[in-house]
């Protein structure tokens, strides 16, 4: 096993890491399904624009954002939307379990921000760790779709999902908690420990 510090990584280190893997993981999607648009779905998608520009521009002065979502929502789900939304979609935990599994625990970010998940005993990730981390970790970004729903469908059980949201989120975790740990580093038994040398990558 890699030289690891007993020290948990700030919400600064993760944060860097974060952000270094949003870029990572758009230009890998920005790749993918550019390709895929310009070899498959490239006609369907200049007629939506198309239609989708004339309706805008159809819209009535008086017409809220609310309005407009509903709307929106209601629009006919075609394949290439299908498809397409899977693919974006499923493109960073793909990412993240390829990351994890085969280069030891750390994706381009976090390697970028020197530091790497492991389980609370400083062991290498084993595949129900990484998946279950993986499914937790996408939970707050999710349940904003969910709540909203709900509340567009009048239902009063988004006001629990929208508390429920509020405290899984991961900067509040990483801010109150001083073990430095989110709800799905918790749940799945992982930590994210800082390396204390930057080319020491060979966890076992």
């Amino acid at each position: 096993m890699s030289s690891i510090e007993p020290k948990l990584a700030s919400i600064y280190r993760r944060g860097i890491a974060f952000v270094v893997d949003e870029i990572v993981v758009c230009l890998i999607r920005s790749v993918i399904l550019s390709i895929l648009i310009m070899l498959f779905f490239y006609d369907e998608i200049k007629n939506f624009l198309t239609d989708f520009k004339s309706f805008i521009l159809s819209l009535p002065d008086s017409a809220n954002l609310l309005e407009i979502l509903r709307i929106i929502l209601a629009m006919k789900i075609t394949t290439w939307m299908i498809i397409l939304t899977i693919l974006f979609v499923i493109i960073y935990p793909i990412y993240q379990y390829i990351m994890y599994k085969y280069y030891n625990g750390a994706t381009i970010g976090k390697k970028f921000a020197n530091i790497v998940v492991l389980r609370d005993n400083c062991s290498k990730l084993r595949n129900s760790d990484i998946i279950t981390r993986i499914i937790l970790g996408y939970m707050p970004w999710l349940l904003p779709f969910v709540i909203y729903y709900l509340f567009t469908i009048n239902s009063g059980f988004y006001v629990i999902l929208l508390i429920i949201w509020f405290f899984w989120y991961d900067p509040w975790i990483l801010t109150f908690n001083r073990k430095n740990k989110t709800i799905h580093d918790m749940i799945s038994g992982t930590s994210v420990f800082i390396l204390e040398d930057k080319k020491d990558n060979d966890i076992k």
